[in-house]
Order: C-alpha cells, then structure tokens, then sequence
C-alpha cells in the first residue's frame, strides 16, 4: 500500500511540473506575440505620423493647414538673397540698439552722484561733458566710507553670532 502511494505521488508531481511547464510556455508565448503586436502597432502610427509634416502646434484651436501654408521656404536664389538680407539688417538693428542700451547704462553710471540740475544739462549736452571733468568731482566724494564687501559682511556675521546670543535664540 506505502509503494502504491509512492508511486501515485510521483505521477503526480511528474505531471503536475509538466503541466506547469506548459503554463509557463504559454504565458511567454502569448507575452512576446502582445509584445509583437504592440511594437507593430507603434510602428504603424509612427508611419502614420511621419507621413505628415510636423508643425509646433501652439494654439489647440487653430487650423493646422494654416500653419502649413505659412511655413515656405524659399525656393530660389532671388528669394534667398532676400532673405539674408532680411536677416542681415535685423542683426545690425539690433547692433545699434545695443550699443546705445550700452552708452545709457554708461550716462545713468556717469550720472548717479549728481545732483538733477547737472544731469538735465549733461543730457543735453551729451556724453563728452563727462569725459571732460565732471566725473572727477564725483569721484572725490565717497560712495561708502565704510568699504563693505563681501568678505567683510561675512565676518560681521561670523563676530556677531560668536559675541552675541545664537540666531536660533534671538527674538523674532
């Protein structure tokens, strides 16, 4: 009766991993054929895609023909020329709105110790009334008598806090 039993249970376990073996077969069958249609699905959209030509799509309600229309190229020489041209010309506009961004900043740094009455007249004058002597006078008055940089700000803050009370116990 023992050997009869022994002998079931080993069919059985024989079976039983057989069976799972196929189970296994099957799922990893069936995982790469979704993964195949998957990948062909993608490929077939990306086709789809790639047909059309991209165009940045800013406004969800605009017509997307519109924007196709305006994107031309130029097709010959002439067109070209034109638009380096274009392109040439914008870049020297924008040259020469730097240039007196720079001259401003120059004139408010000339400027920033005088009193308004010598800016109102420097204005109209123009530039060259710094460069002849009134940026002397302002350069004989002190800006900061202090001298505080960063260096120094840092070990202000260093002293205070080894003198004084921690931050963590002062008042708020």
């Amino acid at each position: 009766m023992e050997a009869l039993l022994f002998i079931l249970f080993v069919i059985f376990s024989l079976v039983s991993s057989y069976l799972e073996r196929r189970k296994r077969r099957r799922e990893v069958e069936l995982a790469r054929q979704s993964q195949e249609q998957r990948a062909k699905r993608q490929d077939q959209e990306l086709d789809v895609d790639s047909e059309e030509e991209w165009i940045p799509d800013f406004d969800p309600f605009a017509d997307k023909k519109i924007g196709q229309e305006l994107a031309t190229y130029p097709t010959t020489e002439r067109e070209l020329q034109d638009v380096e041209s274009e392109i040439e010309e914008s870049e020297r506009r924008n040259l020469e709105v730097e240039r007196s961004l720079v001259a401003a900043e120059r004139l408010i740094q000339e400027t920033d110790g005088l009193s308004q009455d010598a800016v109102v007249d420097a204005v109209r004058r123009g530039p060259s009334v710094f460069s002849r002597g009134l940026k002397r006078s302002t350069s004989s008055r002190s800006k900061n008598q202090y001298k505080i940089d960063a260096r120094r700000a840092r070990e202000a803050l260093v002293f205070a806090e080894i003198i004084g009370p921690p931050i963590s116990e002062r008042d708020k």
